[in-house]
């Protein structure tokens, strides 16, 4: 038999006397009936696989009704972990039942998402297979496919209800679809291309999954942050600092690309460091420098690179014969100075981690006007670095006082210690409910949500 149809089958009243203990039934009385069908909105909305009912015919005792929903949502989240089906909270280990239900009840977007769930299972009613785009639409087309596309936009808010239905894209649909651009993450130019086409066809369903699973992560994310952290959304391309519980920075960022992707972790920036040199890991030796080396024979002095065998000795990386190395054995030593054209910029926030992943300044500050922003290979470049360095030195009495030396210093590679470290957290979160009443979407770069799908069947399967 499946877990889920041993988890959601009638719990008989003796089981429920002997295992609701106080933790749950404390729980559950700070709760309202109202706060379970929300929760219960969420949960199948996240697990649709899941039959999430409660039968309950023949047990009618007064109070004890309630604490059997209740111990039901309690015994699902206990037994289907959600850290291998939401990447977010993997980093945290055995998710607590008790403690999640109260994060989610208590998020400050719970009401304005279950509202929005509510409207996408309606909409589920409705047919909605996938449109193979006939060509690029403008304003001033005509085509039947472009009446498709206002039947989806009216359903999904963007367009009004009283638009004309007819196949004329006009000035109306203009602005409905730079609105579903917007709040998609993508170039907004009012034109219906394949990526704006693929947005269209993404149904309610998969709309609901994605809104509830990111939900619960950020909920449960929400009640682990300490007063001080930086936020980074991988999939958002964001970056949020918060001091004593307060905001106080944020920026856009570029994030790796989909073939080397910035992982989803918890670190924390221990030191900042100053016109920073960069010594070359092997892999990108081998995969960026070596090719572009051959290609453009100034390449490395023009970007300041220097390269050297292990006794220091200067070497020519294109006149020798590196065939018989790979990345991991490449014996010699690749370094970029510090400069204007460094790939590190003007600052580096260190991170303690083992994947040699931290944050980073960039030259290359064109990409931050890109909607998306996966070009790194995993490490995470901001927008308006030195900003961010600046705040976290002038919060910490001891960084304050050598930061203005640090930067008077012309030497390269000048490290500032923190006074205390500020916890780093990299989150893969997709789609979020604002405060205005807009969902914002964006797209699975490093499609871990097929991933999350695959390991929920796996886990399900397994009695």
């Amino acid at each position: 038999m499946m877990r889920s149809a041993g988890l959601l089958c009638c719990f008989a009243l003796l089981f429920v006397c002997a295992e609701l203990n106080a933790e749950p039934t404390q729980a559950i009385n700070h709760f309202s009936r109202e706060h379970y069908h929300q929760h219960m909105t969420v949960l199948q909305a996240a697990y649709p696989q899941a039959e999430l009912r409660y039968q309950h015919s023949s047990l009618k005792p007064h109070g004890f009704e309630q604490e059997l929903e209740w111990h039901q949502v309690y015994s699902f989240w206990q037994a289907y972990q959600p850290g291998p089906q939401l990447p977010d909270l993997a980093n945290f280990g055995p998710v607590n039942a008790t403690a999640l239900t109260s994060a989610l009840l208590r998020h400050p977007q719970l009401e304005g998402t279950v509202e929005r769930l509510q409207q996408l299972r309606l909409l589920q009613r409705y047919p909605w297979q996938p449109v193979k785009l006939a060509r690029w639409f403008i304003a001033g087309h005509n085509h039947q496919q472009i009446q498709t596309f206002k039947q989806r936009l009216i359903l999904l808010g963007d367009l009004e209800a009283d638009a004309n239905p007819d196949e004329l894209f006009d000035l109306q649909l203009l602005d409905a679809v730079e609105r579903f651009q917007q709040r998609h993450g993508l170039t907004v130019d009012g034109v219906i291309g394949p990526k704006t086409a693929q947005w269209l066809n993404f149904s309610p369903a998969q709309r609901a999954h994605r809104l509830a699973s990111d939900l619960i992560s950020d909920a449960y994310l929400q009640a682990h942050l300490p007063s001080h952290y930086v936020l980074i959304n991988l999939a958002g391309y964001q970056l949020n600092l918060v001091l004593d519980g307060q905001p106080r920075f944020q920026s856009r960022v570029v994030v790796g690309m989909p073939s080397r992707p910035t992982p989803v972790m918890q670190s924390s920036v221990r030191s900042l460091v100053l016109k920073p040199s960069w010594n070359v890991p092997g892999k990108l030796v081998w995969r960026d420098v070596m090719p572009r080396a051959r290609r453009q024979p100034n390449y490395l002095s023009s970007y300041g690179f220097e390269v050297r065998d292990r006794n220091g000795q200067k070497l020519s990386l294109i006149d020798n014969d590196w065939n018989d190395f790979s990345h991991i054995d490449l014996p010699i030593r690749v370094k970029q100075n510090a400069g204007p054209k460094n790939a590190l910029g003007q600052v580096k926030f260190y991170l303690n981690n083992e994947r040699a992943i931290y944050l980073h300044d960039t030259p290359q500050q064109s990409l931050f006007d890109k909607p998306e922003r996966a070009f790194s290979s995993g490490c995470v470049r901001v927008e308006n670095a030195m900003q961010l360095a600046q705040t976290l030195a002038d919060f910490q009495p001891i960084s304050r006082r050598y930061w203005p030396r640090k930067q008077a210093t012309p030497a390269p590679d000048q490290w500032l210690k923190l006074d205390q470290p500020i916890p780093v957290f990299m989150v893969y979160r997709r789609s979020w409910q604002e405060t205005q009443g807009l969902t914002q979407f964006r797209r699975d770069v490093y499609a871990l949500e097929q991933n999350s799908q695959q390991n929920w069947v796996s886990s399900s399967q397994n009695d």
